[in-house]
C-alpha cells in the first residue's frame, strides 16, 4: 500500500507524509486506524475477533514476556502477598521487583526464582 501510494505521489521513502501514514495504519484505534479501512484488513480483524482474541485471553505468547507475566498471573491469584504486575516488571512490595526488559525473553526461570523468594 505505502509503495503504490509513494509511487503515484513521487515520494521518496523519509517522506514525513508516508511516514504518518505508516503510523496511521498501525493506529489501532477501529474508528482512526487505516488498517481497519482497508477489506482485507477487514477480513484478518473478523478472524482475529473469532479465534486469536479468544486464545489469547488465556494463553500467552511462548515466545515473549507475556509467558512469565502469565506465570506470576497464576502464582500470585492463589497468594495472599500484594502484587504488581506490569509490561515490563513485577513486583511484590516496594523492594522485591523483577524487571523484564527484553519482550523476547520469556523470564521463565526467572519469574520462578521470583516467586520463591
Amino acid at each position: 500500500m505505502l509503495e503504490k501510494f509513494a509511487e503515484a505521489e513521487s515520494l521518496p521513502w523519509d517522506d514525513p507524509w508516508l511516514l504518518s501514514l505508516d503510523l496511521e495504519y498501525h493506529n489501532i484505534d477501529p474508528s482512526r486506524g487505516l488498517f481497519f479501512q482497508v477489506k482485507a484488513g477487514k477480513r484478518i480483524t473478523d478472524w482475529n475477533q473469532s479465534v486469536r482474541i479468544r486464545n489469547a485471553s488465556y494463553r500467552p505468547p511462548a515466545n515473549s514476556r507475556a509467558a512469565g507475566r502469565s506465570q506470576a498471573v497464576a502464582w500470585f491469584r492463589d497468594s495472599e502477598l500484594p502484587y504488581v504486575i506490569n509490561w515490563d516488571s513485577i513486583s511484590s512490595g516496594p523492594q522485591d521487583i523483577l524487571v523484564m526488559s527484553d519482550p523476547f525473553n520469556t523470564y521463565t526461570s526467572e519469574v520462578t526464582a521470583f516467586l520463591r523468594r
